[in-house]
Formats: C-alpha cells, structure tokens, sequence
C-alpha cells in the first residue's frame, strides 16, 4: 500500500528550479505536502513561494535561502527551521562541471563534491533528529546515472554521484527501519545544471533532456513505495544493463560518445 504524502513535511533543497521547482509544484498541488524549499537562489525561490502560496495565505509553505556547500548556511538552515518533526527529506540540490580532469581547475572539482556530496551529507545529518521525530520518516537523495555508470568529461560530477549512491546504500544499512532511503537516477534532464558551464552544455541539456516532471514522480514513487533505487527514463535502465552485463562493448560505446561531445562542442578539454 502507497505511503500517503498529505500533510507531511517535506524538505527539498535545490527547490527553485529544474527538478526542485517541479517536485515542489508537484507535492504542494497533487500530493498537499507542507514544504520547506530550500535553494541558494533567493530571487527565484521567493517567485515559487509566492507562485505556491501568497505571505497572507495557508502557511504550508516556508522558503530558506541556503548554500548547502557551507557548513556555517546549513547550521543556519537548521536553525530557522527550528527542529520541527521531519517527514521527508529531498536531497536534490546540485551543480556540474562538464570538461577533462585534466583541464578542470582543482578548486572547481572541490566546489562540485563539497556542493553534491558533502551538502548532500551535511544536510542530512543536521536534519536526521527532526525525521526521527517525523512519521515513517524517509529520505531521497537524487543522484543520477553518473552515480551508476561513469562517465568522461564529468569526472567531479562522476564521483559525486557515485559518492551519493554510496552514502544512500550506508545510510540504509544503519539506519533500517527507522528511517527509509532511496536513490533515485535520471539521466540527461532539462534543468539549469550546466548553465554557465563552458561549452554548449547548456544547449545540449535542452535538446536532450528529458521533462522534470518525470524525475519529480519518480521522486514521489520512491517515497510512497519506499524504494531502495529508482532509475529514471528509458535509456537509463538500457544505460545501466548494458554496462552491467557487457562492460567492454558499454566502455566502448561511451568512449565514442565522449569523443562527439568534445567534437561538437558540448565538452570542453
């Protein structure tokens, strides 16, 4: 039987586009969630809270600016939240940077683990009282296929992920069953992630990118249905069994496709 997600406290970082901003939509108008949005962008998170619910309306909603890649902002999060029971916690927040390890500054690589791992980790450490005192409580970290299978031209991304994955597996392991985790696995979707970045990421991600809307039920599907590990999209489960079943013909293929990429412009070496 699926969990039911009306009034329960959601959590979600990196609320305030792409995959955030959707599942936001999502859990406050379909699922009737209360939610605290939490995303570093202070303009366009107050667009969604004044798109979800106006200041004189409901109280469902609060908005917290917060850059999770700091300990000192998280500790602050945790703060003004004030310790509140915790239903569920959506660990969505992240960044990229697509080019060789070679040419990719080290401060760079660092800022990408510290946003994607490390604030994946701090934010739910500072939060895991709250979701013991929450109700059936349960936590998704959104990874991605770079959790699962690697990837060239994204090695900071790469192991981030894989660290995710990982972190998501141990967190289950010691935390059974008092509190539920899942990882859940896109793979290319249409979100802001690449914006900045050098090359034509950006562009690419938004002729090849799927909807968030997908990555936003599937979100929802593994709270509901507390699954382990959810892999989102048709070519990721082609992506996933191939590696696994065939991991020379499956290196192969992505050396190739790597080297398109760096052809067209999409990664930078």
């Amino acid at each position: 039987m699926a969990l039911e997600l009306k009034d329960r406290t959601v959590l979600v970082t990196g609320a305030a586009s792409g995959i955030g901003r959707r599942l936001a939509l999502d859990l406050y108008w379909e699922e009737k969630c209360r939610l605290i949005l939490v995303d570093v962008d202070a303009a366009e998170l107050r667009v969604l809270k004044d798109e979800l619910e106006p200041e004189a309306d409901g109280g469902r909603v609060s908005a917290h600016v917060c850059d999770i890649g700091s300990a000192e902002a998280v500790d602050a999060l945790a703060a003004a939240v004030g310790g509140r029971p915790l239903d569920v916690l959506v660990n969505n927040a992240g960044i990229t940077r697509l080019g060789s390890f070679e040419h990719t500054d080290f401060a760079t690589f660092e800022r990408v683990v510290q946003v994607n791992l490390l604030g994946t980790a701090r934010v739910t450490k500072a939060f895991l009282p709250s979701l013991l005192a929450g109700t059936d409580p349960f936590i998704v970290n959104v990874a991605s296929m770079a959790g699962l299978v690697s990837a060239p031209g994204m090695s900071a991304y790469v192991a981030s992920k894989f660290g995710v994955v990982g972190f998501s597996d141990a967190l289950h392991s010691e935390l059974s069953p008092r509190v539920g985790i899942g990882a859940v696995c896109p793979t290319f979707v249409r979100t802001n992630i690449a914006k900045g970045a050098p090359g034509k990421a950006d562009s690419f991600l938004g002729v090849v990118g799927s909807d968030p809307k997908k990555v936003s039920a599937a979100v929802i599907r593994t709270v509901k249905e507390r699954k382990r590990l959810v892999l989102v999209n048709a070519d990721a489960y082609l992506v996933y069994y191939f590696n696994r079943f065939f991991p020379g013909l499956s290196e192969t293929m992505v050396s190739a496709a790597y080297k398109v990429l760096v052809a067209t412009g999409v990664i930078e070496e």
